[in-house]
């Protein structure tokens, strides 16, 4: 009886340990950081790592990001590893978007170790869990998926500026047909928030009508 007792209560902690490695987490980060990818289990939160970007208030932000394309397994055939459906192992990237702030993102994708059809792309989801894959996001694209260019003997795959038109969660997602190692950076420059543009304008409106009576006398 005791010996049953303890054998259930190791099978229980085992458990716990297990679905807390898949459990939702966030990470915050600034200027330099580097993303982490989200890894878990599909449709579901489980494994999700948000990476919650604080922007600097003027100029770019910059991130770096690296990792092994299929290190999402859920997005593979059987959802424990290996290519997906259509032959793809997928790498994704979710990052939140602080409220009230558009950004405008640029992307440049690094093979480093010769993944076959290295390529990435950029969409708008609803959850921590709805990382795509093989699925086509449909209106939800602000980028489709990037082409290779040979520079310095290496393949890139540059994402060209895309405006993130409002806050939520956006996913950096990168492919290839077989398994291997890339890095890459994400710039995002902040958009002047409505009020603030605003005050912009009309402080140029003012120096047009100093310039305008300076011209008159």
């Amino acid at each position: 009886m005791f010996h049953l007792a303890r054998t259930t209560v190791i099978a229980l902690c085992l458990f716990l340990t297990c679905a807390g490695a898949r459990a939702q987490s966030s990470v915050a980060l600034s200027d330099g950081g580097t993303l982490q990818s989200s890894v878990g289990v599909l449709g579901t939160d489980a494994g999700a790592v948000t990476n919650n970007l604080t922007l600097l208030t003027s100029g770019t932000t910059g991130f770096n990001f690296s990792g092994t394309t299929g290190s999402n397994t859920a997005l593979s055939k059987t959802g424990l590893g290996g290519a997906s459906s259509n032959g793809y192992y997928y790498t994704d990237y979710l990052i939140n978007v602080a409220p009230g702030t558009a950004e405008s993102v640029t992307t440049a994708l690094a093979n480093s170790s010769g993944v076959s059809n290295l390529s990435e792309r950029i969409y708008q989801t609803s959850s921590p869990g709805s990382l795509l894959g093989d699925a086509a996001p449909g209106g939800g694209a602000l980028q489709v998926w990037s082409t290779n260019y040979p520079l310095a003997g290496t393949q890139v795959s540059i994402v060209a500026p895309t405006l993130l038109s409002a806050a939520g969660l956006y996913v950096v997602e990168i492919r290839g047909t077989s398994a291997g190692n890339f890095g890459g950076t994400l710039s995002i420059t902040a958009v002047p928030e409505a009020g603030t543009f605003g005050l912009m304008l009309a402080g140029l409106a003012l120096v047009a009508v100093a310039v305008g009576r300076r011209r008159a006398n």
